[in-house]
């Protein structure tokens, strides 16, 4: 009977683990891709809420994994796969959606187990499959040799085959064309290798490990084959002795071999395909190669012998060619230690001045940390101008010299850049005297950029459009769920892109149907979550999202590495979903325009307008009366003509 907390269900394969686990208290679905190695499995299922029981089909990657599961305190059910429940009509199978259904299905007791053996049984099991497999072996090779021979007229007539007498007449054929000759010594190889017919103790069946070695097992027979040196065995394991072959089949050899495994999880961890995984692990190691040529320790592999390696690297690939595609391994290898950091930038008398100003900014004016930041690099140039002889003296500022920055830094800006960098400058004139830097403040010293208050039209999308827009989404794909999830966020709630980039799990309250908004001034408001969008919601959770690496953010990445969209990613995303559309330009912040036209063309006032928005001043509303046009109607005066009012 099924009584823990969390359901996990492993879709085990050779080279990989597609889990998925369901969160009974609270439904959320959690997916990962994963090496198949126990130690990467445990501690995927021990960070999730616990207790957890886990169940995977029964198949040819055997009895180890549930072993290790059951030794490591999480139950674990081998699932008979005949007897597996199908949805009628379910047609669509991946890797993901039977994990999914694994988890569904031992949550509601519905999964008909299998025994696991101990390993002395698998132990046995193995050894009985292996003495089959070599008779088989022995009769394919017997039957490919004889019919060799009678397709060229030869037929032994001594009597019983395959006996001494037998092997002996064997060794006198020969035939005139080399192609035929090799074609039967091949074949007499087989049969020579193939006769080599293991014996099997009784004990091995019952004690706890092999108690002899394997090769003393195997008794050859007497004849021309027990001569050594009339034939050679090629074997490719004695061969490759000196190269590890690691995960996914690629070859290692050099000072990173042993952090080929490592490495593999790592990569696993991170939710990169196979595909994409396989092609990190080839080029480290190809990294690897390269430092044995070149005589070096992974301890070198610092800025000006990655760059040297990067070069050789781009004469004969055309991905993974720059610092970037290195960046995953380069995090493993420095956290394992073989790889030194990258060293600490120096931090300069500007760098600490900006940091108290962008600590004054969120922690007494409630400006975001992305705002702040921003903020301190708008006026960085402003700071670093203020260096004297290495020394930061922003004690004798003068209005002058604010001016003179002003005048020299603005012209070259666009409009909107220009009005950031004054609010800046002047938040930091503001701070220095807060502060006591300054004995008076500077910040009327700032000149304004020349603008015109409510000069546009707010731009939004007609229904069709809107339509058009969200129709373009897939919402049987991941990628086309969590768009079409975020664009009816920002076109039903009138959600800023950053506040959609922030959302989290948490925020969403599923039993009363609201959502926790983190607005601009650290604002936190409870928004209702309409029927479409939080069908929307949940179907991108249950089927779209895959957990971050860090964190509970709600929108994420889908390719790895796995991280939260920030607020660009997001208006990206409409960009590029407007594009496809044919509506030319579209960001994130006109479908906020979207939802404030459509409410004010059904009647709505401008201050409920305000109230959808969530501003902070009517003033910043008052743009929307410019399309308010059944109000206008009324205010518009007739057209003066030559003959009267028209």
């Amino acid at each position: 009977m099924f009584t823990e907390r969390t359901s996990v269900g492993l879709d085990v394969h050779a080279r990989s683990v597609a889990a998925a686990a369901i969160d009974g208290v609270t439904g959320e679905v959690f997916r990962a891709r994963l090496v198949p190695a126990p130690r990467e499995v445990i501690g995927w299922i021990e960070a999730l809420p616990g207790p957890a029981a886990a169940a995977y089909e029964s198949g040819p990657t055997g009895f180890g994994l549930a072993r290790a599961l059951n030794a490591a305190g999480i139950r674990c059910q081998i699932a008979a796969a005949s007897k597996l429940q199908r949805p009628a009509g379910d047609r669509v199978k991946t890797d993901a959606r039977d994990a999914l259904h694994l988890a569904r299905l031992l949550r509601l007791d519905e999964i008909v187990p299998v025994r696991v053996p101990t390993q002395v049984e698998e132990s046995a099991r193995d050894l009985v499959r292996c003495r089959e497999a070599a008779r088989a072996d022995l009769m394919r090779a017997r039957h490919r040799l004889s019919k060799l021979l009678l397709r060229h007229g030869i037929v032994y007539s001594g009597g019983k085959a395959w006996t001494q007498v037998h092997d002996y007449w064997l060794g006198k054929q020969s035939f005139p064309l080399a192609g035929t000759q090799a074609a039967f010594e091949d074949a007499y190889q087989s049969v020579v290798l193939g006769s080599r017919t293991p014996t099997m103790p009784m004990f091995w069946l019952c004690g706890p490990r092999l108690r002899i070695p394997w090769w003393r097992a195997w008794t050859p027979r007497r004849g021309r084959h027990n001569r050594a040196s009339d034939w050679t065995i090629a074997s490719p394991t004695l061969e490759r002795r000196s190269v590890m072959r690691g995960p996914w089949g690629v070859q290692f050899c050099g000072p990173l071999t042993p952090f080929a495994d490592g490495l593999a999880g790592e990569l696993g961890r991170l939710g990169y395909a196979q595909t994409t995984a396989r092609g990190h692990l080839e080029l480290w190691a190809q990294v690897s190669r390269w430092l044995t040529k070149q005589g070096l320790e992974p301890s070198d592999f610092t800025g000006p012998e990655i760059d040297r390696f990067l070069v050789v690297r781009r004469r004969t690939h055309v991905d993974l060619v720059s610092v970037g595609g290195l960046a995953p391994g380069l995090a493993f290898l420095r956290c394992k230690g073989a790889v030194p950091t990258s060293p600490e930038p120096v931090v300069t008398a500007v760098d600490v001045a900006l940091g108290h100003f962008r600590a004054y900014l969120v922690g007494e004016r409630s400006v975001l940390g992305l705002t702040a930041a921003s903020y301190a690099e708008r006026v960085r140039p402003f700071v670093q101008d203020r260096v004297r002889g290495g020394v930061l003296d922003l004690g004798s500022l003068t209005a002058g010299d604010v001016s003179r920055f002003a005048a020299a830094r603005l012209p070259g800006l666009s409009q909107s850049s220009a009005k950031s960098t004054v609010t800046a400058l002047r938040s930091l004139l503001r701070f220095l005297h807060v502060s006591g830097v300054l004995p008076w403040s500077l910040t009327a010293a700032v000149p304004a950029v020349a603008s015109w208050r409510l000069a546009g039209l707010p731009q939004g999308l007609d229904p069709a459009q809107l339509q058009a827009l969200l129709s373009v989404c897939d919402p049987s794909t991941a990628v086309g769920s969590r768009d079409l999830a975020m664009m009816l966020l920002l076109s039903r709630l009138a959600l800023r892109s950053a506040e959609v980039a922030a959302l989290t799990v948490d925020d969403l309250d599923w039993r009363s149907g609201t959502v926790m908004v983190h607005g601009k001034g650290n604002r936190h408001e409870l928004l209702p979550v309409p029927v479409d969008v939080g069908a929307a919601l949940a179907a991108y959770m249950q089927d779209g999202r895959v957990a971050p690496l860090t964190g509970r953010a709600l929108f994420v990445t889908i390719r790895a590495p796995r991280r939260a969209l920030d607020p660009q990613s997001v208006s990206g995303v409409v960009a590029r979903a407007a594009v496809r559309a044919g509506l030319g330009t579209v960001h994130a912040h006109r479908l906020r325009h979207t939802a404030a036209t459509a409410v004010l063309a059904g009647g709505a006032s401008l201050e409920e307008v305000g109230q959808l928005l969530r501003h902070a001043s009517t003033s910043s509303t008052a743009i929307y009366a410019k399309v308010d046009h059944s109000r206008l109607v009324a205010l518009a005066r007739p057209w003066p003509t030559a003959g009267g009012v028209a």
